[in-house]
């Protein structure tokens, strides 16, 4: 049965997957971001685009913005796929009652993204989170070695302000921004692995293990490599049945050298896994069917954002050899290029030279651009004057 279907966050490359993936299915998608370009607004397979509020400018106007959208174009489904997904939790409860929300309670959201929470979440499964202190004070900084601790903020995104080496200096940086709520988290050295699930009513619905091979810069994969993992499955399975959890959700892991697995932290949201879905594995049904009991498996080929790996091709090439590089940039699939969605490939160049000027205006990376509107790190949200 046909849904209409409405996505937030229309600037993520995932969130145009996840467009493509619905629209194939017959699905009426219409895409919300408080950013305009967005690359998901140039897809054939989006009906209708919306451009509101800020979240986390004013979360108020955001909620009435939405509320209109849902009530004017009979929304079925909203599935927020980027960080807005906190602000949006928390006014779920004040939105129309005739639509269901693709989410989970901010209680639950809270936990998840707060690193230091969830590492202590961690404690009671087989896979664990590496020993992690809240640094609280210079008491708690000189309780461990720094050469074997990697200090972060306990809501970043993108291994933003990670420190994975900390000298003197770093520590007085962290003692002069304790309201950032450092964690420092036992370094472990080996394979990064990455789980992309989507969870109904605590059932595992679908799960998919990669390898974020080639990044841009230290931060954002580029390139993701299909992994089998029986054990990072069985964890996510426990996890989303323990928590009762509904919606998408993500982990990052490290497998040392010795094959021990580690969680180092969560992502309550959709991410880059979902391009390792092809239509075939008809991925919709985990998002429009409730009743759903279907496990959904992966199916698609190693994919990547070319664009990004021909920028940086240099980096890549000297990391992981020329000969390999070319190869895998050759037989993945590119995630923003499709023949029969053509259009997002040149509109990525007008998002990306966009973003670009709008992160150099700033003085900031692009990557704290591309997020500062809609990210959220611990502040309290406040439904101040709100009228549903």
């Amino acid at each position: 049965m046909t849904k209409r279907i409405l996505l937030l966050g229309a600037r993520g490359p995932a969130t145009l997957a996840l467009c493509r993936l619905l629209g194939k299915e017959g699905h009426a998608v219409s895409v919300f971001d408080s950013v305009h370009p967005a690359i998901a607004f140039s897809s054939k397979y989006v009906q209708k685009t919306f451009v509101g509020p800020a979240p986390c400018v004013n979360v108020v106007k955001f909620a009435e913005y939405l509320s209109e959208i849902i009530v004017q174009h009979a929304i079925d489904l909203v599935v927020p796929t980027c960080e807005e997904i906190f602000y949006f939790s928390k006014i779920k409860p004040y939105l129309p009652k005739q639509c269901r929300y693709f989410c989970d309670a901010f209680s639950k959201l809270e936990k998840l993204h707060n690193k230091y929470v969830f590492s202590q979440l961690t404690e009671t499964f087989q896979i664990r989170a590496p020993h992690t202190i809240l640094i609280q004070d210079a008491d708690d900084l000189s309780k461990i070695s720094l050469n074997n601790y990697v200090l972060k903020p306990s809501f970043s995104r993108f291994g933003e302000e990670t420190v994975l080496h900390p000298s003197e200096k770093d520590k007085s940086r962290v003692l002069n921004t304790l309201d950032k709520k450092w964690i420092a988290q036992k370094r472990v050295d080996g394979e990064e692995l990455c789980a992309f699930a989507i969870s109904q009513d605590g059932r595992l619905i679908s799960c998919v293990v990669y390898h974020p091979k080639y990044r841009y810069k230290t931060g954002a994969g580029v390139f993701f490599e299909r992994k089998q993992c029986f054990e990072i499955n069985q964890f996510c399975s426990e996890i989303v049945r323990e928590l009762n959890f509904t919606g998408q959700i993500s982990f990052d892991f490290i497998r040392s050298y010795c094959g021990e697995i580690y969680v180092l932290e969560c992502n309550p949201r959709l991410t880059s896994g979902i391009h390792l879905f092809s239509e075939k594995a008809r991925l919709s049904a985990a998002y429009v069917d409730s009743t759903n009991s279907s496990f959904i498996e992966p199916d698609g080929p190693n994919a990547s954002i070319k664009l990004v790996m021909l920028l940086t091709f240099g980096k890549q090439a000297r990391c992981v050899g020329l000969k390999k590089t070319i190869l895998d940039f050759w037989l993945s699939k590119d995630i923003i290029c499709e023949t029969k969605d053509f259009f997002p490939t040149i509109y990525q160049l007008y998002c990306l030279v966009f973003m670009s000027l709008k992160a150099l205006l700033r003085g900031e990376s692009i990557e704290k651009t591309s997020t500062s509107d809609i990210e959220w790190n611990g502040d309290a949200i406040e439904l101040v004057n709100y009228k549903n």
